[in-house]
This record gives C-alpha cells, sequence and structure tokens, in this order.
C-alpha cells in the first residue's frame, strides 16, 4: 500500500454550520480519494472545503476537489 500524506489546515471549531460527523466524513473521503501521494486541506473561509492532491517530487498534474456545504442539507457534496 503507498504511503498517503494527509496535511489537514482546517479547525472544524471555526466552521460552525457543519456537524462533526459531516466535516469527519469529509475528511474521510478526501484521506480515501485518488492514488495521489499527498492532499492537503483548506476551507475557503466558509463551511466549503478544499482537497488538493499532488505527488511531491513529480511533474503529475495536481488535482482539486470541492467539499461544498449545503445549509438546507446539512450535508456535503463533492465536486472537481
Amino acid at each position: 500500500m503507498k504511503k498517503r500524506i494527509i496535511e489537514n489546515f482546517v479547525d472544524n471549531s471555526l466552521l460552525p454550520d457543519v456537524t462533526s460527523g459531516e466535516y469527519f466524513k469529509a475528511l474521510g473521503y478526501f484521506s480515501q480519494w485518488s492514488d495521489y501521494e499527498t492532499v492537503s486541506i483548506s476551507n475557503d473561509r466558509k463551511n466549503d472545503l478544499i482537497g488538493y492532491f499532488y505527488d511531491r517530487g513529480t511533474t503529475r498534474t495536481p488535482y482539486i476537489i470541492g467539499a461544498i456545504w449545503n445549509q438546507e442539507t446539512l450535508t456535503y457534496s463533492f465536486h472537481s
């Protein structure tokens, strides 16, 4: 199994509308998606999360996925 580096730069206490269950579900999705070596997780100063996937030291094109918060359903949906 390939080693995965997960860098989480989000403090979920700063996402007051997001339940901890949905927050950790999104982190799980990001941590299991793809075979990139590294994923850096940040947010947009709102409730949305951004997963930036890349391999260190290669020319492989990085990939970005957003976890978009839906205030009506209180869930994340994922979009690339």
